[in-house]
């Protein structure tokens, strides 16, 4: 699959950026990840200048990485239901057209599935925090990374 996404260049490296408007976000519910419903949008990731209103005041997005010059990033929190999206198997990206979309689709619900599924300490139990350095979390009660 990752033969099929020339020219577009994909790229895995930890390098955390601001988003911009342009850039996608990732939700999850459960095995399911969110995409736009709409004319002509269908299949794709929200962007953070659709979501714009809707947004919390100070939200958390972690980095998963690029695609081209637009960043994936997951958000570990729920939207309210008029956002226009909707919750889809992650088997929808095997056919999802284009198939650079679908390789961004896989690859970024996998990453986001990790993240949201590494939430806690399994040393103590706290609260697991992304590390600035590299993709990894660390427990900031125990040291435990």
């Amino acid at each position: 699959m990752i033969q099929d996404i020339h020219p577009h260049r994909f790229d895995i490296g930890f390098t955390p950026r601001p988003p911009t408007g342009d850039d996608y976000l990732v939700f999850l519910s459960g095995e399911k990840v969110a995409l736009r419903r709409g004319p002509g949008e269908e299949g794709f990731f929200p962007t953070f200048a659709s979501l714009a209103s809707w947004l919390p005041d100070s939200p958390e997005f972690t980095y998963l990485f690029r695609l081209d010059d637009r960043a994936f990033y997951y958000a570990g929190f729920s939207l309210p239901g008029e956002t226009r999206l909707d919750f889809h198997s992650s088997q929808l990206f095997r056919e999802l057209p284009p198939p650079w979309m679908g390789f961004a689709g896989i690859t970024a619900h996998h990453l986001a599935n990790w993240y949201a599924n590494n939430r806690f300490c399994g040393a103590c139990g706290g609260r697991m925090t992304p590390k600035e350095e590299e993709r990894a979390l660390a427990c900031p009660a125990c040291a435990t990374s």
